[in-house]
């Protein structure tokens, strides 16, 4: 027979804790040596990412970034056929990501691209919430929207209350949790991250 391993045996999930400005950079060569796609994922760390506040300032910033990094990075620039930003977790700390697979350019290209976008268009944009109301309330709605949906199948409440139950939260009213945070935010918190 089997038996599940001790807690005590099970791996944790852990982070590498890079000083402020540092990069790791890891290389994998493709299966096929005639396979001309390149990838990047490029992940920023957020500082205080499990604190609420941060937590949906940081998914408010991927949600303005995204369809403007989607314009300029691959129909503008035309880099790949795969651009994405993305704000995951991964143990216990929040990233804002990127991701652009290309078939005609090299990593160091994709990243020098996305340091040049965020270069000159991250500010302005978390400027021009700062000063236009209205624009900052549309997204917040957006996202408002997004994390209130109500499940529509049995899986995705399956899903759902599993996450409930595996993260040993139980907010099982996470969902108006969610919308007050995101409704308090103010473009000071995206300028924060």
């Amino acid at each position: 027979g089997w038996a599940p391993l001790p807690l005590a045996l099970l791996p944790h999930t852990r982070c590498v804790a890079l000083r402020p400005g540092s990069r790791l950079v890891t290389r994998a060569r493709a299966p096929h040596d005639d396979d001309t796609n390149s990838a990047l994922a490029l992940y920023f760390h957020i500082p205080n990412g499990h604190e609420p506040h941060v937590h949906y300032a940081t998914l408010l910033l991927q949600q303005v970034i995204k369809q403007m990094a989607f314009d300029d990075l691959r129909t503008r620039q035309q880099l790949g056929y795969v651009v994405w930003t993305l704000a995951p977790t991964y143990a216990g700390e929040r990233f804002f990501g990127w991701v652009i697979q290309s078939a005609e350019h090299s990593p160091d290209a994709l990243e020098a691209a996305i340091d040049q976008f965020v270069a000159e268009h991250m500010a302005p944009v978390i400027a021009s919430l700062a000063t236009d109301a209205a624009l900052l309330e549309q997204h917040k709605a957006a996202l408002i929207l997004k994390h209130t949906l109500r499940d529509k199948t049995f899986r995705e409440t399956f899903s759902s209350a599993r996450s409930l139950l595996t993260s040993h939260r139980y907010e099982f009213d996470r969902k108006d949790r969610a919308a007050a945070r995101i409704a308090a935010l103010a473009a000071t918190d995206l300028a924060s991250i």
